[in-house]
């Protein structure tokens, strides 16, 4: 059967309430961050830990804040666990700089209480909502990467629940333990997490903008900045197929003093699967004008001093810009080229972007440092990110850009690209048939399943 037929007929399957859980299942529309992948499926939100028992007739998969760029927390007819009430700090020593908490508590809650202490994580994704579990699972990155690597290098244990209601303790020599770190969800529900803290220094920050006349420049120039900046993630202009690739690399390092910078860190609450309006502003004809509001506005306002959390929390306050594309949504490509192949690999998507003469609202690079573990989107070189809106020309534009991703031996971003298939990931990540394997073996039951397993193939 095909995977195409096997998600025909899954789609098809009558949704009936889950007996086998002890919390309470409801039947739930859910969407992707992207909007690109709707599914029904159930829902099960348990608040207390002898709830926390799964069902080994009904396929399941954790889920954190449900801000998946990719469907991996939700599949049809799967029952998504949540984790949203399980947000306690369990231990916190200040003086070894760790801590352990419960998966669902969210980057931003934790940081918000390390504040006090004068620590921070030493790896933070781009938005405040997204929880501790969701950051292990997908083994997500920052702006630092080139100094911190990823996610889970700064995770010490991790206490997984089985299938058979058994937990179980995986420290980083474990066979578990690196098929839970960027697993997908895959290996059981994460219950809690002990990670590694580093010393803030303070929390003003120093920012800096360096312009940049195009993305092999960018290259360069980041190269350089790395020695003297902590933090580094450029903005370049390819909204129309004639641009050059202009525009500024946002630098930002710890300040030697602190000043009376600004804190506020609320933010704006994301639900990409609430029902709700949501128009088009973002388009093929609008795409030039915002980049250049985009573009003055880095200019005039990019230097300065600011809050910690405003620098790596750049998405905080524009949980609009996800809704701005309609309701079919927009499409993520990153991609983490070698840095001997950035030159070619950009001159060929150049041409790409030309012949098929697509805008790019957010084309974003970032220096990678690291080594690579089975399907995690980790090593060396350039990470290269882009944004379009999604229609036919969009998908027939990325099909092309996987087949040169394969031919510049780089690997696109399994948790950021809805629409990757299986075929290109198993040519761009050698340990794919291995991660297959192992989690395969790794229990008898193999009830975790979600939209993103499943186009995988997994």
């Amino acid at each position: 059967m095909s995977l195409k037929e096997k998600n025909k007929r899954i789609n098809q399957v009558k949704l009936t309430p889950e007996q086998g859980l002890r919390a309470p299942v409801k039947p739930f529309s859910f969407r992707s961050v992207d909007l690109f992948s709707t599914t029904e499926g159930f829902l099960c939100e348990p608040d207390r830990y002898r709830y926390l028992a799964t069902s080994r007739s009904r396929k399941i998969i954790p889920r954190g804040s449900g801000l998946s760029y990719v469907a991996a927390g939700h599949g049809n007819g799967v029952v998504s666990f949540s984790m949203k009430h399980f947000t306690r700090i369990l231990d916190l020593n200040v003086n070894k700089r760790t801590v352990t908490v419960e998966t669902g508590i969210t980057i931003g809650e934790l940081q918000n209480v390390l504040f006090s202490h004068c620590l921070m994580l030493p790896v933070l994704p781009g938005h405040p909502q997204i929880s501790v579990g969701g950051c292990i699972a997908c083994n997500v990155h920052g702006k630092n990467s080139f100094k911190n690597k990823n996610f889970c290098d700064w995770v010490e244990e991790i206490t997984l629940l089985m299938p058979d209601g058994k937990t179980i303790s995986l420290k980083r020599k474990d066979r578990g333990f690196s098929l839970t770190c960027g697993g997908f969800g895959l290996t059981g529900l994460i219950i809690s997490a002990k990670i590694k803290l580093q010393k803030l220094p303070l929390q003003t920050m120093e920012k800096k903008v360096f312009p940049v006349e195009d993305l092999v420049d960018t290259q360069k120039q980041m190269k350089v900045l790395s020695g003297q900046w902590d933090y580094l993630l450029s903005w370049n202009d390819l909204s129309t197929s004639r641009s050059s690739g202009r525009g500024y690399i946002l630098a930002g390092r710890f300040s030697k003093q602190d000043s009376q910078v600004a804190s506020n860190c609320k933010y704006l609450g994301l639900n990409p699967s609430r029902k709700k309006i949501r128009l088009p502003w973002i388009n093929e004809f609008s795409i030039p004008f915002i980049t250049k509001l985009y573009s003055l506005n880095l200019k005039f306002t990019g230097n300065g001093d600011c809050h910690f959390w405003e620098y790596v929390f750049p998405q905080a306050h524009m949980g609009f810009y996800f809704d701005m594309y309609g309701q079919k949504g927009f499409l993520e490509h990153q991609v983490l080229v070698p840095h001997e192949k950035w030159r070619e690999y950009i001159s060929r998507f150049r041409v790409l972007q030309k012949k098929f003469s697509v805008p790019i609202i957010i084309t974003s690079l970032k220096l990678f440092s690291g080594r690579k573990s089975f399907l995690n989107f980790s090593g060396n070189g350039i990470g290269f990110t882009i944004n379009i809106v999604n229609n036919k020309k969009s998908l027939a534009f990325l099909n092309k850009v996987d087949e040169l991703d394969c031919k510049m031996q780089s690997m696109a971003n399994i948790v950021k690209d809805s629409r990757l298939r299986s075929s290109v990931v198993k040519k761009q990540y050698p340990a794919y048939h291995n991660f297959k394997k192992e989690i395969r073996s790794w229990s008898s039951d193999n009830i975790y399943e979600s939209v993103l397993s499943r186009r995988l193939a997994i």
